[in-house]
């Protein structure tokens, strides 16, 4: 059980719970018989100050989803990580280290990434900066194309009553 603004809910549905009760009447879940999903934050954590934690509901391509509880809004939330999801992508194109330590882009440029490509022509290849440049504001496009969309796309939320 959890107190949340003078009222005690249940930490995995948000459902109102008595002080005496051992197990949540809406879910049936309590502290006995809840299996947390391994990997998944802790039920009764609280993000930025603002979102408590509740049940894992599930896991996917976009990480997992959680159902939560907004503090200031008082009310159920679906919480999906879309920071996580964001960084992981422009960690993708970070791999700038790995390929030039591991095979310099070889054989025959054949594990080149756009980070290399723009590397080899703005130092490697007489120093075409200018293409270099465009290659780069290219990547940069890209990546705000692709925070845009995760942004568009995921900021639906589904508010529960």
């Amino acid at each position: 059980m959890q107190q949340v603004n003078g009222k005690n809910l249940c930490e995995y549905c948000f459902s109102d719970m008595q002080e005496s009760d051992q197990f949540c009447s809406s879910c049936g879940l309590g502290k006995e018989n809840y299996s947390a999903d391994p990997g998944a934050l802790a039920v009764g954590e609280i993000l930025a100050g603002k979102y408590l934690i509740g049940k894992t509901l599930g896991r996917g391509g976009f990480g997992i989803t959680y159902l939560g509880f907004d503090i200031p809004g008082n009310r159920k939330v679906l919480l999906i990580p879309r920071f996580l999801l964001i960084t992981i992508t422009i960690s993708s194109f970070k791999v700038f280290d790995v390929v030039r330590v591991m095979t310099n882009g070889g054989p025959g440029n054949s594990t080149d990434v756009l980070v290399t490509y723009i590397y080899r022509y703005a130092f490697q290849m007489n120093a075409k900066v200018g293409y270099a440049s465009a290659a780069g504001t290219v990547l940069l496009i890209i990546m705000m194309i692709l925070t845009y969309l995760y942004f568009k796309v995921l900021n639906k939320r589904i508010y529960y009553q």
